[in-house]
């Protein structure tokens, strides 16, 4: 019941941004518990520099955190996440290597490299 209730919530930001690149629902790697949730706001707002917002959720981990954008490209975005739980201060660097996969890079607290796997709706509430 929980993820159909994400589900719902979710998919009217997913539809805004689907002309967009990033946007989309992704899962890290091989935890496919956990997802990243990456909306364009550029539709609603075409007069501004196109906005990124990132959601991140885990149906294993309970955790406060806050992802910012803080520079973007046509092939990356840089943002930097912050954990309100741990106070972990983190740089990422996404990078699309094609148009169902990026690469991540991290910086700062937690240095790391992972990828992303763009996901379907369909499978989260499997």
């Amino acid at each position: 019941m929980k993820r159909l209730i994400l589900l719902l919530m979710f998919i009217p930001l997913v539809t805004l941004g689907q002309s967009e690149k990033f946007a989309g629902v992704w899962s890290v790697g091989q935890n496919p518990s956990c997802y990243l949730v990456i909306t364009d706001d550029s539709l609603s707002n075409p007069d501004e520099k196109t906005k990124f917002y990132f959601t991140n959720f885990c149906f294993r981990y309970k955790r406060k955190s806050k992802e910012i954008v803080i520079e973007t490209s046509e092939n990356f975005i840089k943002t930097v996440y912050i954990d309100e739980d741990g106070g972990d201060k983190t740089y990422f660097k996404y990078e699309l290597l094609d148009e169902n996969n990026i690469i991540v890079n991290s910086t700062g607290d937690i240095k790391d490299e992972f990828f992303l796997v763009r996901s379907s709706l369909n499978r989260m509430v499997d």
